[in-house]
C-alpha cells in the first residue's frame, strides 16, 4: 500500500499544486513516487498562505488529526519569524514541538497496525524580509532545534533547506525566488533535491 501524505504549513506548502514550482511533487516524482501525489484540491495540501505556527497549531487536530496520514511534512516559521522584528522564538518552538508530538503519538498507533510512517520537519531559510540581528538569531535557533529534535527521535527525517537556499548565510538566492520568499521553479528545483532523498527512504 502507498503510504498516504499530508503537508502542514504556510504559503510555501500551499504552492504545492503538482506545476513547476511544487517542491514535493518535484521530490516525490524522483524518488519514484514513494508517497502517494497530492492532487490539485484534494485536501491533502493543508498548507494556508500567511498562517504563523500558532495557527497551525489552532487547527492542527482537525486539518490533520482527524483527517489521517500516515506520513506529515510540516514547514512552518518563516512567517513567525519573517513578519516580527523581535520573533517570540520559544513560542515557534513549543508550537512546532506540540505539533510533532501530537503526530508521533498518531504515529505510534499506525506502527501497531504494520503501517510505516513518518515525520518530516523542515529547517526555516531566510528570506528577503528576514533582516534584523533578533531576526537572524530567531532563525538560527529554530534551525538548531529542529536538527537536535530529528536527531533525537526515530521516524522524524530533517529536510535542510535553509543551507540549500542560501547563496551567503542569512540570505536567500535570488535565483531561487522572484519575491523573496516563495520558491520559483529553480528554488522548488533545490528544494526538491533535498527532500528526494529522504522521499526514497519512506517505508524502508
Amino acid at each position: 500500500m502507498i503510504p498516504r501524505f499530508l503537508l502542514m504549513g504556510d504559503s510555501v506548502s500551499a504552492q504545492c499544486q503538482e506545476g513547476t514550482n511544487d517542491w514535493f511533487y518535484i521530490g516525490n516524482v524522483n524518488a519514484n513516487r514513494p508517497l502517494r501525489p497530492i492532487p490539485a484540491g484534494s485536501g491533502r495540501n493543508k498548507g494556508i498562505g500567511g498562517n504563523t505556527t500558532s495557527q497551525m497549531l489552532t487547527r492542527f487536530r482537525t486539518d490533520v488529526t482527524l483527517y489521517g496520514t500516515d506520513w506529515l511534512s510540516i514547514f512552518g516559521g518563516i512567517n513567525d519569524i519573517g513578519a516580527f522584528s523581535n520573533p517570540n522564538t520559544a513560542l515557534v518552538l513549543s508550537n512546532l514541538q506540540s505539533m510533532y508530538e501530537q503526530f508521533l503519538s498518531t504515529c505510534t498507533l499506525l506502527s501497531i497496525a504494520n503501517r510505516t510512517c513518518g515525520l518530516l520537519i523542515a529547517t526555516v531559510y531566510p528570506t528577503d524580509f528576514m533582516t534584523t540581528a533578533n531576526q537572524k538569531a530567531a532563525r538560527a535557533t529554530v534551525n538548531t532545534w529542529l536538527a537536535t529534535y530529528a536527531a533525537s527521535r526515530n521516524g522524524v527525517y530533517l529536510v535542510d533547506w535553509a543551507s540549500t537556499m542560501e547563496s551567503a548565510p542569512n540570505v536567500l538566492n535570488p535565483a531561487y525566488s522572484d519575491d523573496g520568499v516563495h520558491p520559483n521553479a529553480a528554488g522548488a528545483t533545490a528544494m526538491a533535491g533535498v527532500l528526494t532523498p529522504v522521499l526514497a527512504n519512506v517505508g524502508s
